[in-house]
């Protein structure tokens, strides 16, 4: 059994009378291990894929099965406690709280959990040094470079030690330089085990994964 599977996973949404299909009819299966990277023109359903997997939208119809775990089948606490357990999610905006420290935005994920202070700050300094900025920690995210910003957001979706990493094209507002080094990360994280999924427009980032998926007009193209 693949680690998840897609299956005829629609989602439609309404404006007025006009019945628009986000995507339709989606059938995918990704195994435990994949470095996976999702295309298509803009509006063709990438991202809705995104926000289905990670439990953050409720299809029209079709599941998800996450680990053996039919996702739509649990209610909204059990999905929330889910996305908790399983996925880490990266996005292109960063969406980072400025008056925050480097440290202070990265353990907000633990804020709800039962780790301890000094359980907290080992998961803080292994993580710090893994994105590679140690010597961050205390200064505010708006005095660090987009790459520098990226990295505090994909530590902050690590620090729980997710199984899968959604990325939503975490490239989109770097350089290629600094792009490189964020796609160095994520291949290192899946090396380690993690599931990486990422949203791109990117071709650099297509050549760097195990599997693409190419969606167009709402379906899978190939």
């Amino acid at each position: 059994m693949s680690f998840i599977e897609i299956n005829n996973l629609s989602k439609t949404y309404y404006s007025g009378e006009q019945k628009i299909s986000a995507i339709s009819d989606v059938n995918i299966t990704i195994d435990r291990n994949d470095f996976v990277s999702v295309t298509g023109a803009s509006g063709s359903g990438k991202s809705t894929l995104l926000s289905l997997l990670g439990g953050l939208n409720i299809p029209s119809s079709g599941n998800i099965i996450i680990d053996g775990i039919n996702v739509f089948s649990l209610s909204s606490n059990q999905i929330a406690k889910l996305r908790r357990e399983y996925i880490g999610f990266v996005f292109q905006s960063f969406y980072l709280i400025n008056y925050l420290t480097v440290e202070e935005n990265i353990l907000l994920p633990l804020s709800i959990t039962d780790y301890n202070s000094s359980q907290q700050k080992f998961k803080l300094d292994k993580i710090l040094e893994r994105v590679g900025l140690s010597d961050k920690k205390g200064r505010l995210v708006d005095e660090l470079s987009g790459g520098e910003q990226q990295r505090v957001a994909i530590a902050r979706a690590i620090i729980n030690d997710p199984v899968i990493i959604l990325a939503d094209e975490p490239t989109g507002n770097l350089d290629s330089s600094t792009g490189n080094q964020i796609l160095d990360l994520f291949e290192e994280l899946n090396k380690d085990g993690k599931l990486v999924i990422v949203v791109t427009h990117d071709d650099n980032v297509k050549k760097r994964t195990s599997n693409v998926i190419v969606f167009r007009d709402g379906r899978v193209e190939q």
